[in-house]
């Protein structure tokens, strides 16, 4: 009897922190997305910024020629 509670306890104990894990990775998976969309946010306005630098240039040499 004492030995199907031990059994018992250690079940829940590892039931909690399987459930604890999960929550841990949910919540990393989250960060993970919002750092990807960050990130392509970054690309594309780096992206937009290389294209107006490369008009600029353009437009000063069309000028100075």
């Amino acid at each position: 009897q004492e030995a199907v509670r031990m059994n018992q306890k250690q079940a829940l104990s590892c039931n909690e922190r399987v459930q604890q894990l999960l929550a841990q990775d949910e919540e990393k998976s989250r960060q993970l997305r919002e750092m990807t969309l960050k990130l392509e946010r970054l690309q594309w306005e780096s992206a937009r910024v290389a294209r107006a630098h490369d008009r600029l240039l353009e437009d000063v040499s069309t000028r100075f020629h």
